[in-house]
């Protein structure tokens, strides 16, 4: 998908329709399972970390990424019932309706991070709402965390590629806008300099009742 997404931003023919839009009927329903999907690998990434493992704590609304595998089969999968349980996360993260915001969003996730952890303050507290707006699925993630290093500017140089590839100038399929950063230092703990961090960045889909770009 990057590369598909990357050769249309070298083409230039992307410029009116996206690649690939979301039904308003089951978008925030898809976006959520997906992304409840992705912060839950993102879980597990973060603590094995040999260095710096911290926890990601959210308004999650399954209880596990095998059980958002089985409400999105639900959703897209014709016939789900009859494929083998071996087979249905490649059914499912297959589907354009899902491999897509899988793809939009995996950076957004991946930028999710504690840069130095303090002590025992290793736990990022996340919520997020998903929502219609006019003819766009709108995401909106809050993330508060300590941390042990003051944040001047969130590193954004995934999400800058992921509006390239994914964006006006790549696929089209919606953006990722400029995140809002508050970022006060607190009581020291443990001897160690500490840094409250409120951080909130938003993103937007394309919806319509069109599924497919006719002619790529």
């Amino acid at each position: 998908l990057a590369s598909e997404a990357s050769r249309l931003r070298r083409s230039g023919k992307n410029s009116v329709l996206p690649l690939y839009t979301l039904s308003a009927a089951n978008a925030v329903e898809i976006v959520t399972m997906v992304l409840d999907y992705l912060l839950a690998v993102r879980q597990e990434q973060a603590s094995r970390r040999q260095k710096a493992p911290f926890n990601l704590v959210w308004n999650r609304t399954v209880d596990s990424r095998s059980e958002a595998l089985s409400r999105l089969a639900k959703l897209v999968v014709p016939d789900w019932q009859s494929i083998h349980p071996s087979l249905i996360a490649g059914a499912v993260l297959g589907h354009p309706s899902v491999i897509w915001p899988v793809a939009f969003l995996r950076e957004v996730v991946q930028n999710i991070r504690i840069q130095d952890p303090v002590h025992d303050r290793r736990q990022i507290d996340l919520s997020y709402v998903v929502d219609l707006v006019e003819d766009e699925l709108r995401i909106v993630i809050h993330q508060n965390q300590i941390d042990g290093k003051e944040w001047k500017e969130h590193r954004v140089e995934g999400l800058n590629l992921t509006n390239l590839l994914y964006g006006a100038s790549g696929a089209n399929i919606g953006r990722v806008l400029p995140g809002v950063l508050d970022c006060q230092e607190v009581e020291s703990i443990g001897g160690r300099p500490a840094f409250a961090i409120f951080y909130e960045i938003e993103v937007r889909f394309h919806i319509t009742d069109t599924h497919r770009r006719e002619n790529r």
